[in-house]
């Protein structure tokens, strides 16, 4: 979402890991700002966002058995200067 609240369709989501693996997962968001990645092992992982126009977004992302399996990744992206 951006600064606004407003979904940002064409986002670059990159998952690394689990930690201690090389392994890249990525996808881009829909129109509606949403993704979905299927079939990610239980781990600690790294995330990058990035969207031309906005400044990128990195975290850390833990997926584990007891989640729920809608689980979301809620994150803002600030307009580049």
């Amino acid at each position: 979402l951006d600064t606004g609240k407003y979904p940002i369709p064409e986002v670059s989501f990159e998952l690394r890991g689990p930690a201690g693996s090389d392994a890249v997962r990525t996808v881009k968001t829909d129109e509606n700002g949403f993704f979905s990645i299927d079939g990610v092992p239980e781990g600690r992982y790294s995330f990058r966002a990035t969207c031309d126009g906005f400044n990128p977004v990195v975290g850390t992302v833990i997926v584990s058995k007891e989640a729920d399996t809608q689980g979301r990744i809620d994150f803002m992206m600030e307009f580049s200067t």
